[in-house]
């Protein structure tokens, strides 16, 4: 979401023509993409530890 907002201002700033799509292919999907790879490992021992416990 600032990503996108940073473009407006940029685009309505400085007289650019950025496409909006750079946004997500460049900031949003790499982002997107760490988190998930973050965030299933921790998720994962969660889950199992939660299965070991009972």
């Amino acid at each position: 979401m600032i990503a996108i907002f940073s473009l407006l201002i940029w685009n309505i700033g400085g007289k650019h023509a950025v496409d909006y799509a750079d946004s997500y292919r460049f900031i949003g999907l790499p982002s997107a993409l760490v988190v998930l790879v973050i965030a299933l490992p921790f998720f994962g021992v969660v889950w199992i530890r939660s299965k070991f416990q009972n």
